[in-house]
């Protein structure tokens, strides 16, 4: 598993901590997370998890939103217009 992979579960752990220099860091070992499969000290931070689901949900629609406002200028540009 790599890093970008265990932040994955880091961002939403309740025993997750911020360092400035170093990034996330697990708070009961005071360094980056060092798993392969699962982490035994894993607790899902329920506020954090709904946070980071809205955020990726906001920003899905918003690239999903941009990609119609260019497609339809696509489409306005061109001889037709297709609705």
């Amino acid at each position: 598993m790599t890093i970008q992979e265990r932040l994955q579960f880091c961002k939403i752990c309740t025993n997750r901590t911020m360092d400035f220099e170093r990034g996330i860091l697990c708070k009961l070992i005071s360094e980056k997370a060092d798993f392969e499969e699962l982490c035994a000290s894993f607790h899902v931070d329920d506020l954090e998890k709904n946070l980071q689901s809205s955020r990726y949900h906001a920003e899905a629609l918003a690239l999903r939103k941009r990609r119609s406002f260019l497609e339809l200028e696509k489409c306005t540009t061109g001889r037709f217009l297709v609705l």
